[in-house]
């Protein structure tokens, strides 16, 4: 089985009150009330997009949310559950200078194409209004991951794979981090090993046509790469799931991947010119 065997196609009882309390599908979508919201002062603003994932537990959003929160370098870092809110690119790029979009199982096999193809339109219109992407598997599965539009030509640095076409993470060679500053960049203060603990968490990757392999793992799998015009970044793990969010590299390069395609400049963040001022 490649995802994950605990999941149900619903919701536990939990996620559902949490998923509710953000917004009523009826109710505008200025109105959302964020899950949580970290303050900080002119730093980049960050939305985590959970579409049909858990949101608390092993697999849940939370983990990556705390773990962005805990880095001290995001202005705010805001959840939204995506398959319940449907954000638009309007209220995307109203409020956050980046996103990072994480798909999986919970609604059903396959996701409902009005959850796909309304998460890829949002995140194509966000990219073309100059906000920063970072996506995650799964999104990049024809069942369960988001729509044809974010894979055109341009957009995901990865291309669409088949379903269930997954693989254990294993860990990643950095060694072959690439020299482009942006995968510089995602790697900047990554001394040690990077292991992916995830069982089937990963994707045989294609790269796409103009993007960028930043870095792979030691089997040779794509690992991170960006698209033609650096505001798109693929990274091909599920960065919910604990045991790696424990992991300080790991969550670093997540961060960093979230800092390196912002659109302003975070208070805190990344130079591509120097790439001195991490932390």
């Amino acid at each position: 089985m490649a995802y994950h065997s605990v999941k149900s196609n619903s919701k536990n009882s939990e996620n559902k009150l949490i998923g509710t309390s953000l917004t009523d599908k009826n109710e505008p979508i200025e109105n959302i009330k964020p899950i949580q919201k970290f303050n900080n002062i002119e730093g980049c603003r960050v939305g985590v997009l959970a579409y049909c994932t858990m949101l608390t537990g092993i697999y849940g959003a939370q983990n990556l949310v705390d773990a962005l929160i805990a880095d001290g370098r995001f202005g705010t870092v805001t959840l939204i559950d995506g398959d319940i809110v449907l954000p638009t690119a309007q209220y995307l790029l109203a409020n956050f200078d980046s996103v990072i979009v994480v798909t999986d199982s919970t609604c059903s096999i396959p996701t409902p194409e009005n959850i796909s193809n309304s998460a890829a339109n949002a995140l194509v219109g966000f990219s073309q209004g100059g906000g920063g992407i970072v996506i995650s598997t799964f999104s990049f599965s024809t069942c369960i991951g988001l729509g044809d539009a974010i894979f055109a030509p341009g957009f995901s640095p990865f291309q669409k794979v088949d379903c269930f076409n997954a693989f254990n993470g294993g860990v990643v060679d950095l060694e072959s981090v690439g020299p482009a500053p942006i995968c510089q960049c995602i790697f900047n203060g990554i001394t040690g090993p990077v292991n992916v603990n995830g069982f089937f968490y990963s994707n045989y990757v294609t790269l796409s046509p103009g993007a960028t392999l930043c870095a792979t793992y030691t089997n040779g799998l794509g690992f991170a790469a960006v698209n033609s015009t650096g505001n798109i970044i693929g990274l091909n793990t599920f960065p919910f799931y604990a045991p790696d969010i424990e992991n300080e590299q790991y969550r670093q390069i997540v961060a960093n991947a979230l800092l390196c395609v912002c659109r302003q400049k975070p208070t805190r963040g990344i130079k591509f010119s120097s790439l001195l001022n991490i932390k």
